[in-house]
């Protein structure tokens, strides 16, 4: 699907295209995207998704061979 993460999800978004799955661990990574990761905390000062790499990997193996699904999205930090 991307260029730099080709084994993925995209998450169809209207008005926006290559909102994809993958690993990353603070909000420069993202670039929109969804980082997937196990654990919540920080690193060099900045909310982070750890574990990211490992728990991408999880996540690829486990929707292996499906093609699309749903996902609802929680913001579990309320704005803070």
């Amino acid at each position: 699907h991307g260029q730099k993460f080709k084994d993925t999800f995209e998450i169809v978004v209207e008005e926006h295209t290559a909102v994809l799955f993958h690993p990353g661990n603070t909000e420069e990574d993202t670039l929109m995207c969804v980082l997937v990761g196990k654990y919540p905390g920080w690193l060099r000062g900045e909310r982070a998704v750890l574990n990211s790499g490992a728990t991408f990997a999880s996540f690829m193996k486990h929707f292996e061979g499906i093609d699309e699904f749903e996902v609802v999205f929680v913001d579990f930090y309320g704005g803070r």
